[in-house]
Formats: C-alpha cells, sequence, structure tokens
C-alpha cells in the first residue's frame, strides 16, 4: 500500500494473513516488499518516520506473526533512491530519502532475515536509478528487473 511503514502493515497483518491462507502447508509463503518509507526523513535528517531500533522491532513482530500461518517467510531488500528527486520528495516538501538511510535499512532487514532464518534477496543494486520514474519508485524496467531476481531466488526456496 502506497506510503505504507511497518507500523501500518503491523496494524493490518493478522487480519489479512488470516483470510488469504487455509492452513500451514509447506507451499504457505509470505513476501515482505516494505522499509522504505520507515526511513523516510520528515523535516530533518535523521527524523526517521520510524526509528531504526523501532523498524527492527516491527520486523521482527512481522516474523513471529508469519510463523503462525506461512512456512516460508521472504523479504525484498530496498531499491535505492535518487537524491536528486527524492531531497526532498515534490510531492510533500517536508519528507526526504537519501541513500545512506535506505542502504541502513536495507541492512537491518537482512540482517534481521538472517538471524530468523528467512530469505532475503537483495535488490539494492538490481534496480538502477534510471530504473526509477520519479527517483524512489521503479519504473516498468526497474520493476521487470526486479520479478526476474525474485522469481529465480523464489525458486531456489
Amino acid at each position: 500500500i502506497s506510503g505504507d511503514n511497518t507500523e501500518d502493515l503491523l496494524f493490518r497483518f493478522e487480519v489479512e494473513s488470516a483470510s488469504r491462507h487455509r492452513e500451514k502447508a509447506d507451499e504457505n509463503i509470505v513476501i515482505f516488499a516494505i522499509g522504505i518509507n520507515d526511513s523516510q526523513n520528515i523535516e530533518q535528517k535523521g527524523n526517521y518516520a520510524i526509528k531504526p531500533k523501532q523498524f527492527e522491532n516491527n520486523l521482527k513482530k512481522l516474523i513471529e506473526l508469519s510463523k503462525k500461518c506461512y512456512n516460508k517467510i521472504v523479504f525484498i531488500g530496498l531499491t535505492n533512491v535518487d537524491e536528486k528527486k527524492t531531497v526532498p520528495i515534490p510531492w510533500s516538501k517536508d519528507k526526504s530519502y537519501y541513500s545512506s538511510d535506505v542502504k541502513m535499512y536495507d541492512k537491518i532487514i537482512e540482517n534481521i532475515a538472517k538471524q530468523n532464518n528467512c530469505k532475503y534477496i537483495k535488490m539494492f543494486d538490481v534496480v538502477l536509478l534510471k530504473d526509477m520514474k520519479d527517483g524512489l519508485h521503479p519504473d516498468e524496467e526497474g520493476h521487470e528487473k526486479m520479478y526476474l531476481k525474485i522469481k529465480k531466488e523464489i525458486t531456489k526456496f
């Protein structure tokens, strides 16, 4: 959901999960592609939408909730941002995204995934800045690159 962060996802996760699976089975998989909005800076650099420690705790809680319904948990890594277009973002001048912050949050995702035996699929170097239509969101080519990488990695899982 556009604009969502891990707090928003936690709020709705159990209800949405319950309606999407039937019983815990080997083929049940949940794929998380979340985190870039958590790294958003509001009004000044370092004033994150979701602080790094809370982000880490939110990911742990998502994993805990997921394990009730899903046997396979996958985290899609974050994509880079084009700071020329995201500092600030045009549609909300008090908000900015920085590559260094996105990398930090991506590393948190990677570490939490590994600590909890979840699959992590790195995206940072897959989608290039030229593939970002507004500096933040991948265009069609960027999404195609993501799809191909995810498909390849999921089939190994």
